[in-house]
């Protein structure tokens, strides 16, 4: 288990204690990139819990951090886990035991919920990813459903090979959106990625450290069209130089009428075609001509507090006193109905095991 962090010493604890609580049972390596008085507090909480911790430079991208750490493990499955999000071990116990039973699956993982923490409470206010396994016989096939309706899974269960290809190739690529997607579709190249019908992790309202540009293709394009499109083109060529590596050139030609390189821009036109937004583009325009309007805004992604309702489930905790749990009916009932499924049995189990999440903010 592999843990990239910067910055961020109370949410690694924290994830570190819950993990240590819940009884995980595997080697668990720190790999930190913080200022100083940061990377101090967090070497401190990986002795004290037992903990592998690497140090690199505050610069060091996370692409180099991992390929550093992965040329020392010789496990067979291996797990990355944001500092941020709170991890569920029984989940990831599943789903490595999923890929065990299952040689032609690359990864595993199950349903990423939202959640904000609002007066020592949890409110649980959307399933942010979701999809169904991509678990086509071929690797092209894959790579179209994956990119068709594209929710990343970086943060799977991995077997170690697969993982440590894909991020080696990930380096090679400039703009962090397309790393990503690069570490995704070499992995779906190299077999299927099981999505697990129960929650996996929660994801936080923590802010991202990258600026919108290097992480969003809508603000990529509008920032420099140009070097969009040429950090584009190289990164298509990778792809199809890794298809045809991991395919063979055989597989690559039964593509009808169609290039390997022209097969990957039809994909990403689909997934191209949702981010760009012509109302952003259209204020980015007015702005160039002269419009005193300020850059476009961020749109937090909680909503905000609001009191239970209607359809909202409300659990007081069991262990933690004072804390509760707001399930909404966004949530529970969220859609489409065949693709997500929570069952009471598993929100206890959640619940269960974030009783053991305590972050503490104060130095």
């Amino acid at each position: 288990m592999v843990i990239p962090t910067r910055n961020r010493p109370n949410h690694c604890a924290a994830l570190l204690l819950l993990l240590r609580r819940c009884g995980l049972d595997c080697q668990i390596i720190v790999a930190d990139s913080s200022h100083f008085e940061q990377a101090m507090q967090t070497i401190a909480t990986c002795r004290a819990a037992d903990v592998v911790c690497y140090h690199y430079g505050p610069e060091t991208s996370i692409f180099d951090k991992l390929t550093d750490v992965f040329a020392r493990i010789h496990s067979p499955f291996a797990v990355l886990l944001p500092d941020d999000d709170i991890a569920l071990p029984h989940a990831l116990q599943r789903c490595l035991a999923f890929l065990q039973e299952h040689e032609d699956y690359a990864a595993a993982w199950g349903y990423v919920l939202e959640y904000a923490e609002h007066a020592a409470g949890y409110d649980i206010f959307r399933v942010r990813w979701f999809t169904p396994s991509i678990d086509e016989q071929t690797p092209f096939e894959r790579v179209y459903h994956l990119v068709r309706r594209y929710q990343p899974f970086f943060w799977a269960v991995f077997r170690t090979k697969v993982l440590v290809e894909s991020l080696k190739e990930a380096r090679f690529v400039r703009r962090t959106v397309f790393q990503e997607t690069t570490v995704m579709l070499s992995a779906a190249m190299q077999g299927k990625i099981a999505r697990l019908p129960f929650v996996y992790s929660m994801r936080g309202t923590e802010a991202t450290s990258y600026d919108r540009s290097r992480i969003e293709p809508l603000f990529a394009f509008i920032d420099d069209p140009s070097e969009f499109f040429g950090e584009y083109a190289h990164y298509r060529n990778r792809l199809a130089s890794l298809a045809r590596r991991y395919l063979g050139e055989d597989a690559c030609k039964q593509l009808h009428d169609c290039t390997v390189e022209k097969f990957f821009d039809l994909v990403h036109g689909i997934a191209l075609v949702r981010e760009i937004d012509p109302g952003a583009l259209n204020y980015a325009v007015q702005r160039a001509l002269g419009a005193p309007y300020p850059p476009l805004p961020q749109c937090p992604s909680w909503p905000g507090w609001k009191e239970p309702s209607e359809g909202d489930i409300v659990h007081d905790s069991a262990v933690v006193a004072g804390r509760r749990y707001v399930w909404r009916k966004d949530v529970l009932e969220a859609e489409p109905r065949d693709e997500i499924t929570i069952t009471s049995d598993e929100i206890a189990q959640v619940e269960r095991q974030i009783d053991s999440y305590e972050l503490r903010l104060q130095s």
